[in-house]
């Protein structure tokens, strides 16, 4: 759904933000499954142990981007474009772009903490 088609939506009052429908919808989604029952392959396993480092780049690799090596800052930047263009492109989700975006406020949050605290410690250290 694009942005427009969601406004107008929303507009036309056809949007149900109930917690019923929520519900509802999350039912609709596992009717049928019958627990212990789905097919697992090998590449889901392997995806589900590649998740921790891929979140850790993603998350604190801006954090830590001014001390990395020149290699380390190659591997950070082509991890981020890597999941923009092969989510966006070969897969038509835009959802990276939003976790990007949190990856990003979580990286000024963060930023934010360490300067008043330097700036905590540092006043300590002038009385």
């Amino acid at each position: 759904m694009e942005l427009g088609d969601f406004i107008s939506m929303v507009l036309s009052k056809d949007a149900n933000f109930s917690l019923f429908s929520l519900g509802e919808a999350y039912q609709n989604a596992y009717r049928g499954y019958i627990r212990g029952q789905a097919n697992y392959s090998i590449w889901q396993i392997i995806k589900i142990f590649l998740q921790v480092p891929l979140l850790t780049v993603l998350i604190l690799g801006p954090f830590y981007f001014n001390i990395l090596n020149k290699k380390n800052k190659v591997l950070v930047i082509l991890t981020y474009f890597l999941m923009i263009f092969i989510n966006t492109v070969g897969q038509g989700r835009q959802k990276q772009f939003g976790d990007i975006i949190i990856f990003c406020l979580f990286h000024f949050f963060l930023r934010n903490i360490q300067k008043k605290m330097g700036q905590k410690f540092l006043g300590l250290k002038k009385i």
